[in-house]
This record gives structure tokens, sequence and C-alpha cells, in this order.
């Protein structure tokens, strides 16, 4: 019940922002037109995000078949997930066809890749468990709070320090993959990540409470 209730919520909201993006759309095309390029861009934005999610237990089994030593296929996987996920975003920014659910869904497919890394890489050994946890306590923290504001308005943009702290994240768990157990400069990068996307939720945050005040 709970399952089917959660799933009804999704599908109002998705169709909540197709309508908001139609509108958007529909200033500088014909309604009938915006509408078609909208339902594209919402159902191109959905079959990204599954096959992100698709791709985490395909990353997780390369990275465990690997053993103990570097595991290069699931580094370059993981490398792979990541530059199709920028280009992704790249691509809609630049052709001015972003949409709703992307702004949302192309952030949460972030998360749920470099969360599985975390978690695998602190499982066996490679990361401290001090830096998986603030990872991820920050990203649940980032999901929380916009489940909670988007009801009352809010729209994450995400700022360019959030996006290099993306990169950062994402470079530094790659180079965790593709090297022995130990190496410490891997290490240092993923705490340089782990500072910039603290200073990126502190921006959030400062960012959600100004858009709220004003309202």
């Amino acid at each position: 019940m709970a399952r089917g209730a959660s799933g009804v919520g999704l599908r109002l909201w998705s169709a909540t922002h197709l309508r908001a993006d139609a509108r958007d759309c529909a200033t500088t095309i014909s309604p009938v037109n915006a509408l078609r390029t909208i339902r594209l861009v919402h159902t191109a934005a959905w079959a990204f995000f599954a096959a992100c999610v698709f791709a985490i237990p395909v990353f997780a089994w390369l990275y465990l078949e690997a053993g103990d030593g570097p595991a290069w296929g699931a580094g370059l996987f993981f490398a792979a997930a990541a530059f199709t996920d920028q280009l992704d975003g790249f691509l809609a920014r630049r052709w001015h066809v972003e949409s709703s659910f992307g702004k949302v869904a192309d952030p949460l497919a972030d998360r749920l890749m470099i969360g599985t890394a975390v978690v695998l890489t602190w499982a066996t050994g490679r990361i401290p468990l001090v830096a998986a946890l603030v990872i991820l306590a920050r990203d649940l923290a980032l999901i929380v709070g916009y489940r909670r504001l988007a009801p009352r308005g809010y729209e994450l943009d995400v700022t360019f320090l959030g996006k290099l702290a993306t990169w950062v994240v994402y470079a530094s768990l790659g180079f965790v993959l593709v090297t022995d157990e130990g190496t410490g400069w891997p290490l240092v990068l993923l705490w340089l990540g782990i500072a910039l996307a603290i200073g990126a939720g502190v921006q959030y945050l400062r960012r959600a409470r100004s858009s709220l005040h004003r309202r």
C-alpha cells in the first residue's frame, strides 16, 4: 500500500512539473510542439535515471570480482558513469532541454553511484569510516532536506561549488578503485572533495533559507 502511494505521489509530482515545463516552453514555440518536446525530455530523463540505477549492481559486481588488488574494471566503469552523467547535464543545458525532473534525478543519480562506491570501498578497507560517514550523512541531509522543501516551492539548483565537489569526489573514488590499498594520495584528494562537499552543503542550506524567507 505504501509503495503504491509513493508511486502515485511520484507520478503526480512528475505530471505537475511536466505541465510547468510545458508552460515555460510554450512561450517560445507552439503549445502542441512544446508538450511533445517536454514529454520527450522527461522520457529521456527517466530513461537515463533508470540506466544509472541499473548500472549500480554492475559496478558492485565488477568491484567485488576484482578481489584485493586494483579494481580496474570497476574503476573504468565508475569513470564512464561519471563522464556520461556530466555529459548528460552539459548537453541538457547547452541545448536548453532541462526538465524539472532532470534537475532532481541527475544529482540523485550521482549520490546513488557515489554512495555505492563509498560503502564498498569502506567495507573493503580502502577508505576510512569517518570519510564514508561524512559523505553519506551529507548526501542524506540534502535528499531529506529537499524532500521537505520541494512541496513548499523550493527548486534545487546545483551550484558550481556543488559540481566541483562532485567531480573531486568522483575522481578521488575512481583513483581509490584503481590503486593498491593503502595508497595515500587518493585519500588526500578524497578529503579535499569532502571539504568542498560540506561547503556546498552549507551553501545549499543558506540558499534554501533565503528562498523560503522571500516567500
